[in-house]
């Protein structure tokens, strides 16, 4: 499985999203979802947990703008610097 996939399932998962309900890289979680501050630290201690990585809460971006790919590409940035 990728990163990407790993992620969104993780999220869908979380939120409790349909499976099959569509649920892309841009989707705003709490624009479109209705996702709050404590979602957002619930899915970052799920994605240390299941990546294996540490994340600051510098990193973590602001709450308006958390999306699934800001996700991915922050796991993938954290991945290669542990290597």
């Amino acid at each position: 499985m990728t990163t990407q996939f790993r992620i969104l399932a993780l999220i869908k998962l979380h939120l409790d999203v349909d499976i099959d309900e569509p649920f892309g890289l841009d989707t705003n979680l709490f624009t479109d979802y209705g996702a709050d501050s404590l979602d957002l630290v619930e899915v970052t201690l799920m994605l240390e947990d299941e990546f294996r990585v540490d994340i600051a809460d510098e990193d973590l971006p602001a709450l308006h703008e958390v999306t699934p790919r800001k996700f991915v590409d922050l796991v993938e940035r954290l991945e290669k610097s542990n290597v």
